[in-house]
């Protein structure tokens, strides 16, 4: 939720594969129009998505042709969130999520090189690329399943708590070491880092035979933005992991996670 103006709107983060679709089906991209005038949502959009389609020139000249016209801004990339999170702790702010509006404003995603913050996100997200999949393989060698070859919630929760504290200890290890008590610390106030971890957790672990992807690195950046939005519109195999991830009440309970072919039950 995002409050603007002292009005509170819903925030609806689009995955890199619907933008494409959209430029595609121009149809379905009309509806999702008529349905966010109803629904009144704002549209969020990912560095990480921008990124992707900086590389197809043709789909993102189309992306800053229509969505300049909209009430859309880029999120923050996970390294911003995390900062917030661990300036904010022991609070948890959800509305801090900002980080430039694009309605009306062309002239930014033309030189969006240049504008403030851009390169530095940019800049970790690519350093972060092979360092994330290395960790993938190595944390799922060191956190084999129990003698069932199945994982419990208690398994889940102790592989969450353990890389969150590993990915504190390097990001801010100063801050790391004054605050990290282990019977005390409030590992739920690191949302972004629960739902990148969960998401790493049922591609790579539910799924032994699953191998990383270089794009399964901007999938899993995308993700870390999805305890800050209400509406996630994405691919089916995504959407399914967080229902599932959901059901088990361990993150996502209140978002709404939909494919573009269910873009109809935003309205409901």
């Amino acid at each position: 939720m995002l409050k603007l103006n002292n009005q509170d709107y819903e925030v609806c983060l689009l995955d890199t594969c619907i933008i494409s679709d959209f430029l595609e089906n121009p149809i379905v991209f009309q509806n999702f129009l008529a349905i966010q005038i109803k629904r009144n949502f704002v549209i969020a959009i990912s560095i990480s998505t921008i990124l992707e389609l900086k590389i197809l020139t043709e789909r993102y000249e189309w992306f800053k042709n229509e969505f300049t016209k909209l009430p859309t801004f880029l999120i923050k990339p996970a390294n911003l969130l995390l900062t917030d999170e661990v300036n904010s702790y022991p609070n948890f702010n959800k509305e801090k999520f900002l980080f430039y509006f694009l309605f009306n404003n062309r002239h930014l995603l033309d030189h969006l090189d240049n504008a403030k913050g851009f390169q530095d996100a940019v800049k970790y997200i690519e350093s972060e690329k092979e360092n994330t999949l290395h960790s993938i393989l190595n944390l799922k060698q060191n956190f084999p399943p129990n003698s069932n070859g199945k994982y419990s919630n208690s398994n889940i929760i102790e592989f969450i708590e353990r890389v969150i504290i590993q990915q504190l200890v390097s990001f801010n290890p100063k801050w790391a070491k004054r605050n990290i008590e282990i019977k005390t610390f409030d590992f739920s106030k690191f949302q972004s880092l629960h739902s990148q971890l969960l998401i790493t957790f049922w591609k790579f672990y539910l799924l032994i035979d699953r191998r990383p992807k270089k794009s399964d690195v901007f999938d899993i950046s995308i993700v870390s933005a999805l305890p800050y939005v209400d509406i996630f519109i994405t691919e089916k195999n995504l959407k399914n992991d967080i229902d599932q991830i959901g059901k088990k009440g361990l993150l996502f309970s209140e978002l709404q996670a939909i494919t573009i072919n269910q873009i109809d039950e935003i309205i409901k």
